[in-house]
């Protein structure tokens, strides 16, 4: 018999899971969406631009999930020696996970404020970023005894918005060292076909360490009143659209 406590287990894992795959998988189509539009099929012809779990499932990135309940970017593939390989579209590629997971948090905040308040939605938000514990029963008292259905949007969409959150900090710090990284292969091998490698990748993950040790409490503040003020901006031109539809 599943006491109390395994239910709030299960579901919380489930809900990480689910939030965890929406997460990289649409920040990584997107990413491949903009490399495909820079000029390089590399990752529509691999498949990225589809939303498949099992390719967006990385080892190293799924034990980062698991112990430190964040999610970490997949890395896309781009062929350095095709029109993508000049510093200006290198730096629109390696820039779009940043800007993608702002936009797709501001998005779902402002689908959570507005389906269930500012109030709630910046609770579930900082509680969960701050790694509180929020029990079921919690969450129901605190939605004054809502449906579970309810319950599991808020969850969804708020550790959807956690997940992006920590994308775009990671992004941020990563991917400047990806560009510089990048930047050097195509000088030094122009004509010639230079993807980047899962050992690359590897030496990414720790190369910034630093900084994120320095700057990490202070890049993730800013970052979330980015978030905020952006899905403020988006409900009001929400609110403003269904006032003038007479929704």
């Amino acid at each position: 018999m599943i006491n109390t406590n395994t239910a709030q287990l299960l579901f919380s894992f489930t809900i990480f899971i689910i939030s965890y795959f929406f997460t990289v998988n649409l920040n990584g189509i997107v990413q491949a969406f903009v490399a495909n539009k820079l000029g390089d099929s590399t990752a529509k012809d691999t498949g990225y631009m589809k939303f498949d779990p099992l390719l967006y499932l990385s080892s190293l990135n799924f034990i980062f999930m698991l112990i430190f309940g964040i999610a970490l970017p997949t890395s896309i593939p781009i062929n350095l020696s095709s029109k993508i390989g000049t510093k200006y579209k290198l730096f629109i590629f390696y820039a779009t996970p940043f800007i993608s997971s702002i936009l797709f948090s501001a998005i779902a905040l402002s689908l959570s404020t507005l389906l269930y308040g500012a109030y709630l939605s910046e609770l579930f938000l900082v509680k969960i970023l701050t790694s509180q514990d929020i029990s079921l029963r919690w969450a129901h008292h605190a939605m004054n005894g809502g449906s579970s259905f309810n319950i599991v949007c808020l969850f969804l969409l708020t550790s959807f918005i956690c997940f992006n959150v920590f994308i775009a900090f990671y992004s941020f710090i990563v991917n400047i060292f990806k560009y510089i990284f990048a930047l050097k292969d195509t000088n030094s091998r122009f004509g010639q076909v230079s993807n980047y490698s899962e050992y690359q990748d590897l030496l990414m993950i720790f190369a910034p360490l630093l900084l994120m040790i320095l700057f990490g409490s202070a890049l993730r503040v800013f970052i979330l009143q980015i978030i905020i003020l952006c899905s403020y901006k988006l409900s009001s031109i929400i609110v403003l659209i269904r006032s003038l539809l007479g929704v």
